[in-house]
């Protein structure tokens, strides 16, 4: 009678060396660290993906809204002009085309800054905060010099635009570094007696 038999393979439970465990386990662990790294990997693909795909979005929104209104935003050259329309107010205005873009109250720095205000240190003059005007030097000079007298002693700008003056007089203003600050000194022109006015 013939065999009927015929080899083949399948699938069936081994029991493992101490060695082939030990194989296992090394490869187990090669496993987890591959499959942690191409997630991480995925996750940054994913992210480069979705910052290409806002770029595209928020461009597709810009070119719509330039459409349908005929207008986009650009960066302009402005200019601020202060105390304008009136004092305490500044209004910024477009340089291409004048226009006016925006008007607003002054923030208390814009208000007690000397050179927004057209105060102090202005050229060959200062100017004080009643608008009136001297002669501006560039130098600190003592009483000592013939026909003039110092009124007050060496003082930062913003105390200076304070100072109080007689109309009558003729005054100037000197300046130069004290202390590693600039300082400024009110000084009134002497009357032919040598007596000095002192502004009250």
């Amino acid at each position: 009678m013939p065999e009927n038999k015929v080899h083949c393979k399948k699938l069936l439970e081994c029991e493992l060396t101490v060695e082939e465990i030990t194989a296992k386990g090394q490869e187990l662990a090669m496993r987890s660290q591959e499959a942690l790294r191409i997630e991480e990997e995925k996750k940054s693909k994913m992210s480069a993906f979705k910052a290409q795909i806002d770029a595209c979005t928020a461009a597709i929104g810009t070119l719509a809204l330039a459409v349908s209104t005929g207008k986009e935003s650009r960066e302009i050259n402005c200019r601020m002009d202060y105390n304008t329309p009136t004092s305490g107010e500044k209004t910024l205005v477009r340089m291409d085309n004048g226009k006016k873009v925006e008007q607003s109250p002054m923030t208390r720095d814009e208000r007690e800054d000397l050179f927004i205000n057209g105060l102090g240190s202005m050229g060959t003059h200062f100017v004080f905060n009643d608008k009136g005007t001297a002669p501006l030097l560039d130098s600190l000079t003592d009483d000592k010099e013939k026909g003039w007298a110092s009124v007050n002693d060496p003082m930062e700008a913003k105390e200076m635009v304070q100072e109080k003056r007689n109309p009558k007089e003729q005054y100037r203003v000197v300046f130069g570094a004290l202390d590693g600050t600039t300082k400024y000194q009110l000084q009134i022109k002497e009357k032919a007696k040598g007596k000095a006015k002192a502004a009250k």
